[in-house]
């Protein structure tokens, strides 16, 4: 499964990263410093 950044925002200072699995409607949202660290944040909360 592929994971894609749709979203970049800030919040207080943090950005967060929606990040979604390609061809679903299913989205993560995550803290990090820049898109990679969120895409293997978001990795590891729903693969393990």
């Amino acid at each position: 499964m592929e994971l894609e950044v749709v979203e970049v925002y800030e919040v207080l200072g943090v950005k967060r990263y929606v990040v979604q699995i390609k061809g679903t409607n299913i989205k993560v949202n995550v803290s990090a410093s820049n898109s990679k660290e969120a895409v293997e944040k978001a990795k590891k909360l729903l693969f393990g």
